[in-house]
């Protein structure tokens, strides 16, 4: 089995902030022509709990009671594809919805032998990163049951024609089953579940058992947590769940308690692991609030208490910009995650020890906006350069600017870095001249850089951390690419070595799916290089799409990601991966004029290498 590095993702689509003022949710539905449509059935899932409502002749709902945080609104009319919106409301929020033709996607699910699998249902169904439905939350409420009869067949009905969807497949007996992209075309796609591992416990409080208590279980990656499991405890305070074998950390969540401290386990296969029981405690309170400037109270602020770097729970400021924090352990630290558009002054950690108060009131944490980086880029002659490439050096997710014709650079940021001051490099796009410079972000403010000339460092970066080995491909020819399809490109011997003779040639392997840090960084950075090369015509970009994915789906991750330059879909079984033994992505190659591979590690330098090689 490929070990490819995949990322899940359960949550639809990017979070949004709604407009402050009063906790309410309305909205219109209408059809493609504009015209409203009556008697659509609407959901409003929040903090799992769900309100329902009906449109009416003019085709508007409304919700009250709206809290801050993430919520789900979804809309289904019998003679439409149901639609909705996956969003973030700090206050008041007014949506358009709009219901199109309507289709039936079929999935087929089958067990590790392949046989028809009786009794599976859709848990979770994400449609066009629009709208994430929580299925199984939304049954008892009248929204239809999806699953699996007899003959293993699940029909989806009612999903927007030539749409996409992504769904989680659960079933008693086996793991949950994440299917990342899955066009709406009217086949019957197969869906193979993997015996999941039972872990299982108990929630309990002195005397007894605790009922309705929220048990989630994250996998743990090189990328972080990632949500793979939800289950409730029942009357008696049991739960369970299935997972695959590997590292996880179990959390349990409880309105009136305090949560536990998560359980690091470690599932293996052919093992029943041991029952993990969790005890609750009444919660101790941290208070505080979170204001702007003019002591602006600033909803929507995530609040998190963390010990040993493990979240233990998180809330949000409400529209008072005030937050309550439920805690068991009473030493920890509280960090303050500012809303689009902000950061704290100072660091955004407290350190908290509460002794034995069963409340501690925190000092309001004041925010700031964000600011502006901006400057010029001049040789060392003191000539503005056109398309200098600008890039962060201590952030976690760099940040790429290309200066434009005036040598000027503009940003504004939009999340709170990690550091107080921020360094970056400059690069002359063509000549070997670089600066470094930083920028404190509590007093930012315009800088000049005059780029100093450089001794370039021909040789190849070596290889840090787990990754690619591609050190016997240096030297050689570069193996040819064997593709199913190509877009942004009309090349017809795209397989031909010859594409890669005469230029220098950036060669990345990616995968859409991939949208952990590493992915959308890689991608970003090889968007501004392109930017920043622009009208020089030694140098090439192409890029090779992992082979799992299908046409319909890698033309997706191109307009989501703003991809312009070649991309090629692997042909199967993942030919051209195995001819570089890529096995990890993304990765990033240099082929120099000759067609031989010049750099297998490019680190920070791909700019350099790249002017090198043109030499």
């Amino acid at each position: 089995m490929r070990q490819l590095q995949y990322a899940l993702l359960l949550l639809a689509g990017a979070t949004c902030i709604a407009p402050v003022s009063a906790a309410d949710l309305s909205g219109t539905v209408r059809d493609a022509e504009g015209q409203s449509i009556a008697d659509a059935r609407v959901w409003l899932w929040q903090s799992e709990s769900v309100a329902t409502g009906t449109t009416g002749a003019d085709g508007a709902f409304t919700f009250d009671q709206l809290a801050v945080g993430i919520f789900t609104v979804v809309v289904l009319h019998d003679d439409f594809a149901l639609d909705g919106f996956t969003g973030f409301a700090a206050g008041d929020a007014t949506l358009e919805i709009l219901l199109r033709p309507a289709a039936t996607q079929t999935i087929h699910v089958v067990d590790d032998g392949f046989q028809n699998l009786a009794g599976a249902r859709i848990h979770r169904l994400s449609v066009e990163g629009r709208v994430d439905v929580p299925v199984n939350d939304l049954v008892p409420h009248g929204f239809p049951e999806l699953r699996s009869g007899d003959d293993g067949v699940i029909a989806i009905a009612h999903l927007p024609e030539n749409g996409f969807i992504r769904l989680v497949v659960r079933h008693f007996r086996y793991a949950d089953t994440y299917v990342p992209f899955m066009p709406v075309r009217g086949t019957t796609d197969d869906v193979q579940l993997i015996p999941g591992i039972r872990i299982a416990g108990r929630v309990t409080r002195p005397p007894g058992a605790i009922a309705d208590a929220q048990v989630i279980v994250y996998r743990l990656t090189p990328q972080g947590q990632q949500e793979v499991a939800t289950t409730r405890s029942d009357a008696d305070g049991l739960y369970s769940a299935r997972v695959a074998p590997g590292p996880y950390l179990i959390a349990v969540r409880h309105a009136e308690f305090a949560p536990a401290p998560p359980r690091k386990i470690e599932v293996a296969e052919g093992d029943e692991p041991p029952a993990f029981d969790f005890t609750l405690a009444p919660p101790r309170s941290i208070t505080g609030s979170v204001l702007g400037p003019k002591n602006v109270p600033i909803p929507a602020a995530r609040i998190q208490w963390l010990k040993d770097e493990v979240i233990y729970d998180e809330t949000f400021t409400n529209a008072q910009g005030e937050y309550r924090l439920s805690v068991a352990d009473p030493k920890g630290l509280l960090r303050i995650l500012p809303p689009t558009g902000y950061m704290t002054e100072g660091l955004g950690y407290i350190p908290v020890d509460m002794g034995d108060k069963d409340t501690v009131p925190i000092s309001a944490t004041y925010l700031v906006p964000l600011p502006v980086i901006e400057g010029t880029v001049a040789d060392q002659d003191g000539t503005p350069v056109p398309r200098a490439l600008v890039s962060t050096t201590n952030l976690e997710s760099p940040l790429w600017f290309v200066c434009d014709e005036e040598g000027r650079f503009h940003a504004q940021l939009w999340e709170m870095p990690e550091v107080q001051t921020i360094t970056f490099q400059a690069e002359h796009p063509l000549r070997f001249q670089r600066a470094e410079f930083e920028i404190k972000t509590q007093k930012a403010k315009a800088v000049e850089v005059n780029l100093k000339t450089y001794t370039p460092d021909a040789t190849s970066p070596k290889q840090e951390g787990p990754g690619n080995d591609l050190s016997k491909l240096l030297g050689e020819a570069a193996p040819a690419f064997d593709c199913r399809e190509w877009f942004n490109f009309s090349a017809e011997e795209a397989g031909d070595t010859a594409l890669l003779k005469d230029k220098v040639t950036v060669l990345i392997f990616w995968g859409g799916f991939a949208q952990n840090t590493p992915g959308p960084n890689r991608i970003e950075q090889v968007r501004a290089l392109q930017a920043v090369l622009e009208g020089v015509d030694n140098v090439q970009i192409l890029s090779i799409h992992d082979a799992s994915s299908e046409a319909a789906e890698v033309e997706q991750y191109i307009e989501d990601f703003g991809v312009t330059f070649p991309v090629g879909l692997d042909a199967n079984p993942f030919v051209t991966f195995d001819r570089y033994n890529i096995n990890f992505i993304p990765d990033i190659i240099l082929i120099d004029k000759d067609g031989k591979v010049a750099h297998t590690e490019v680190e920070d330098r791909l700019l350099e290498l790249i002017k090198v090689l043109r030499r």
